[in-house]
């Protein structure tokens, strides 16, 4: 309904004229929900929500039959998706998208539909071994230097991980913080050494 009041004094000078909608539920149950999680998550330093392929998004819905949700992912919205308030994402892109959501009961919405902007991460972090000087291909001495430089176009670097193996088995994984070397090992033998990376939603390099 739109209501529209104007008042007039006894000289008939007019306010300016006003109008309001309203939306009439005779029993005041209009449908009505919420959001209450999204996990995986991961909220960054700009609070910037990340998730991933295993997303799964929990509403609250209050005198509603189902939820409805859609997604726009780079500007374009998909069409709209009827469930029970559980939602679940997966195979989307790289990047921002916005999830928009109303509580249906039968042929009544929800007066005004919410939205959460959330970002999706589907990269895997990346890790690289980088030998120092001296060196020659994949011969070193024990002073050589050896880093492992990674990085993370997603939610970001949460940790580098690093073991060796001298021969005798792989040992405990150690935490990267910085270049190292082979003084812990003899001088002439071989040494195998393993790395990887993890972000902060649990993707690992390759």
């Amino acid at each position: 309904y739109i209501i529209e009041v104007q008042a007039s004094d006894l000289l008939e000078q007019w306010s300016q004229r006003l109008n309001e909608s309203f939306y009439m539920d005779q029993y005041f149950l209009a449908p009505a929900s919420s959001f209450v999680s999204l996990t995986p998550i991961y909220i960054d330093s700009n609070m910037s929500e990340w998730t991933n392929d295993s997303a799964v998004l929990m509403f609250d819905i209050i005198n509603a039959t189902a939820l409805e949700h859609r997604l726009v992912i780079a500007g374009s919205p998909t069409l709209w998706v009827v469930g029970n308030g559980t939602v679940v994402l997966q195979g989307l892109p790289q990047g921002m998208f916005t999830i928009e959501w109303r509580a249906v009961n039968q042929s009544r919405l929800e007066v005004t539909p919410h939205s959460r902007d959330i970002w999706f991460d589907s990269l895997n972090p990346t890790v690289a071994i980088q030998l120092g000087l001296p060196s020659l291909g994949t011969l070193v001495t024990e002073q050589t230097p050896i880093s492992l430089p990674a990085a993370d176009n997603g939610s970001g670097l949460a940790a580098v991980y690093y073991r060796f193996d001298n021969g005798t088995g792989w040992g405990n994984w150690r935490n990267y913080s910085g270049s190292f070397n082979l003084t812990e090992f003899a001088s002439i033998q071989t040494v195998e050494l393993e790395a990887y990376s993890i972000d902060f939603l649990g993707h690992t390099s390759s």
